[in-house]
């Protein structure tokens, strides 16, 4: 009887086994290995291109686990050597490994795992650093569709974030540095905000909420009026501070600062040991500062939102679809803007040449945007994008009707003698951000300026900005009501 229950017992386990090699085949490590050899035989006469375009991707991950890094390696090195296509191989399997396999809410802990498998370093398997870093991007860009998905499902009701499971799939995904863009509550953010004392910040949202009701589209003209100059420059000045009217009512100030003279840095992300403002204090000593303000927006994790790399270092791997704006951080100080909503865009890489590529859509063009980080040491963030190439994109249709006070960063050149100029409008009244736009783009239009981008800053829970003269003195008039101590992420402009 006994040994009749063990034949039982084995049987049992035995089928249960293969039912679950079945199920999971093209993820299991047990299928037959797909004939590379044979195939690149038959297919010799193909160019590199059709190869990897008709390659049976569907098959292949029927035969190979596509976590199975020892047969994968081993195809990578044998197509580098007969085609000098293996890498490229890896990023089209994994973009045809989301198509074949794409992510569902059941299998999101199941994706992550994939995601975190790629990411995680496979020297002992005897990869070397640069296949390392490939598989470091496909799983990047697997983990980052996974929080696009999550993101997706919040918004569509169908993913609870305060249940405890989903709690833990944002956390391994925090912990990869992948990070969801999640809008705190209105209560939450109450909450916050009373237990950190900001009520002068309370009463005003529920003041501006008061007034979005009665509120209109009516666009009017913006007049400027000189507040300050200063940094004397040929016959000119590095700064000008001008106060903005609108109605002949007082709106705001624009702070124009004119390059090369001033330069920009960004600090994207705290450190283990140092938070931002740490690190910004730190990096002060013999620095005259001009500005500094809240650049990229922020979660309610306090995490950056968006594609985000500081000196090549990737501190947010996702990039956001709804986020048209990149804006690099150049080692000059200068700042260039490319607009993701374009099929191709185009990323420098020395002597006037350009790398095209359109990495919303491809992993194959998203390995190249972070492998141009990374050489180029680059530093950017995604934001809003109001206008770009001398066109207003926001509508005022569209657009939400929320009034809040508004931070909009303007890359504008003159027309004549081709100055260029990062302005920023910090308006402290209720204003409606196409409307604003609109009225901006309209202001320096008419003042002979071409608008080569028009970004929107975040003004939420971080609205930081201080300005110092030119004896360092802050200028309180343009201080903005959250400490620079509070800051998640910092645009600084100095002498």
């Amino acid at each position: 009887m006994k040994k009749l229950y063990l034949e039982k017992s084995i049987i049992f386990k035995a089928t249960f086994l293969i039912l679950i090699i079945i199920f999971f085949q093209p993820f299991s490590l047990f299928a037959k290995e797909f004939d590379m050899k044979n195939y690149y035989k038959k297919t010799r006469t193909q160019t590199n291109h059709t190869f990897l375009q008709k390659f049976p991707y569907k098959k292949y991950l029927q035969k190979v686990s596509f976590i199975n890094f020892r047969i994968l390696q081993k195809h990578r090195s044998y197509l580098n050597n007969k085609r000098k296509i293996g890498n490229k191989f890896l990023y089209y399997l994994g973009e045809n490994f989301l198509k074949i396999f794409p992510t569902s809410i059941s299998q999101l802990k199941g994706k992550i795992k994939i995601g975190e498998s790629y990411i995680t370093p496979h020297n002992k398997k005897r990869v070397s650093r640069r296949a390392n870093e490939i598989y470091k991007i496909i799983g990047y860009y697997i983990l980052g569709k996974i929080a696009r998905k999550i993101e997706k499902e919040i918004k569509n009701n169908n993913f609870d974030i305060t249940n405890a499971a989903h709690i833990a799939l944002v956390e391994q995904l925090k912990n990869n540095r992948i990070y969801i863009s999640v809008e705190e509550s209105r209560f939450k953010k109450l909450i916050r905000n009373i237990k950190e004392g900001h009520f002068g910040y309370i009463f005003d949202r529920l003041f501006k909420k008061t007034n979005e009701i009665f509120s209109s589209d009516e666009v009017s003209q913006l007049q400027l009026y000189s507040y300050k100059n200063y940094y004397a420059i040929k016959k000119n000045y590095a700064v000008n501070i001008f106060r903005v009217k609108k109605n002949n009512n007082f709106i705001g100030y624009s702070i124009w600062l004119k390059r090369p003279y001033l330069k920009a840095k960004y600090f994207a992300y705290k450190t283990r040991r140092q938070s931002v403002f740490q690190r910004y204090r730190r990096w002060l000593h013999k620095k005259r500062v001009v500005l500094v303000t809240s650049g990229g927006f922020t979660n309610s994790y306090k995490q950056p939102e968006g594609l985000t790399v500081e000196n090549g270092n990737i501190v947010n791997a996702v990039l956001m679809p709804e986020r048209d704006g990149l804006v690099i951080i150049q080692k000059s100080g200068g700042m260039r803007v490319v607009d993701l909503r374009r099929e191709v865009v185009k990323l420098p890489i020395g002597l006037g040449k350009n790398l095209a590529l359109s990495p919303k859509k491809s992993l194959i063009d998203y390995s190249k945007l972070i492998n141009w980080c990374q050489k180029y040491k680059a530093t950017l963030f995604q934001t809003q994008l109001l206008a770009y190439s001398d066109k207003l994109l926001i509508s005022i249709k569209k657009a939400k009707p929320q009034l809040r006070e508004r931070r909009i960063l303007t890359l504008a050149r003159d027309k004549k003698n081709n100055q260029l100029h990062h302005i920023i409008f910090h308006i402290t009244a209720n204003s409606n951000l196409a409307v604003l736009s609109k009225e901006i783009y309209d202001a320096l239009t008419k003042r002979g300026k071409k608008i080569e981008a028009m970004l929107n800053l975040d003004v939420g829970s971080y609205n930081i900005l201080s300005v110092f003269d030119h004896k360092s003195r802050l200028l309180p008039a343009l201080n903005a009501p959250i400490s620079l101590h509070s800051a998640t992420n910092l645009i600084v402009y100095t002498r």
